[in-house]
């Protein structure tokens, strides 16, 4: 009986190229979980890293989160104020 190992994703190489675009993403309102589960993006791991040892990565990936908190934000408030109509 042979067993199979699981298969590992590629590791991907950092470049800023792609941390902007997982900012991008982020920006988009798309959850890191989502955008990690994409086989052609690194996995949470990866970015943990990268953003440890990028600090420039690291001052992007934070604003984009502050936008991205702030629009969930003004999005729940938005509901609360006018909430939809009961269809009858």
């Amino acid at each position: 009986m042979t067993t199979k190992k699981p298969t590992r994703r590629p590791r991907h190489a950092y470049s800023p190229e792609l941390t902007d675009l997982i900012c991008e993403r982020l920006l988009d309102g798309t959850s890191l979980r989502q955008i990690c589960q994409d086989k052609n993006m690194p996995a949470r791991s990866a970015i943990i890293v990268w953003l440890a040892k990028h600090k420039e990565f690291a001052r992007k990936y934070m604003i984009a989160r502050q936008i991205q908190i702030c629009r969930k934000a003004s999005l729940s408030r938005v509901k609360m104020l006018w909430p939809a109509p009961v269809a009858r």
